[in-house]
């Protein structure tokens, strides 16, 4: 006989205990990922990829703001992720691609026109 819906979710319960305070104070654990944690910075190493590829500490720094903020205004699924260090190298290659930092930006371009 299969169990019932009340037993099938005291098992399940049961079973996940053991991961009780595995995760940081905050993080909600998903198989599909979890939302951003409010003291999230990216590692040195990804932090040093920003400023390479963005063109200035000032840059990645304002960018890191940017992706906080869009992430902590995310909900449900679009919130969640798996992997935020990727998730932020992600945004950072995006950034660099439109043009988001001051060498290949708008304002660049403006200056680079009214000097010429």
């Amino acid at each position: 006989m299969p169990p019932r819906p009340a037993q099938f979710f005291l098992v399940r319960v049961h079973l996940l205990r053991p991961l009780k305070g595995f995760f940081p104070k905050g993080a909600i654990r998903s198989d599909r990922g979890t939302f951003l944690l409010q003291d999230w910075k990216p590692t040195p190493d990804n932090a040093a990829f920003a400023i390479d590829e963005l063109g200035s500490d000032e840059v990645a720094r304002r960018e890191r703001e940017k992706f906080r903020n869009y992430r902590f205004a995310r909900s449900g699924a679009d919130g969640r992720k798996r992997d935020w260090q990727a998730t932020w190298r992600n945004w950072v290659m995006k950034a660099a691609d439109h043009g988001t930092g001051h060498r290949n930006g708008p304002s660049a371009q403006l200056a680079l026109a009214q000097s010429a």
